[in-house]
């Protein structure tokens, strides 16, 4: 039977280094040719990284990226590729949810029509944050402008 991960729970064996599904470090690992730090000695490895972490120690999205240049290259890879697909998925959202607020309704589009003064104070208050929105408004509003004119004239 293998250990279960500290970090998601998920089964890990004794001969893994590294969690498969978070990349956490197995402290329970063993390692068959491994030999003891005192048989070693002290590696420039281990130096460098005691230095980067009293360096670097500031920041949370150091952390990460210290946690991460530990890491063997194959489980670095698919972080970031996971990273990206998540940020990508995000900006797909955010963009989806703007898209979706970013049209007139009816009623925006009849009073704009209707009261043409209000849809183009309508237009600028929302040119800004949604600019199809302000577009679509505007364009409501002027033609409005020029039937009232138009029935204006017709009718005088």
């Amino acid at each position: 039977m293998g250990l279960e991960c500290r970090a998601c729970g998920n089964e890990i064996k004794k001969t893994d280094r590294y969690c498969k599904k978070c990349g956490e470090n197995n402290p329970d690992f063993e390692d068959a040719n491994a030999k003891s730090v005192a048989e070693r000695g002290p590696s420039l490895k281990s130096e460098q990284n005691t230095q980067n972490q009293t360096n670097h120690a500031g920041s949370n999205q150091d952390k990460q990226n210290q946690k991460i240049k530990t890491m063997p290259e194959s489980y670095q890879q698919q972080l970031r590729e996971e990273k990206r697909k998540i940020e990508a998925k995000h900006r797909a959202y955010l963009k989806e949810y703007y898209n979706q607020r970013d049209y007139a309704t009816t009623g925006e589009l009849i009073i704009a029509f209707v009261i043409p003064v209000v849809g183009l104070i309508m237009g600028a208050k929302n040119r800004v944050d949604y600019p199809h929105k302000s577009a679509q408004i505007i364009n409501a509003s002027l033609v409005g402008f020029i039937v009232n004119i138009t029935v204006l004239f017709i009718y005088i």
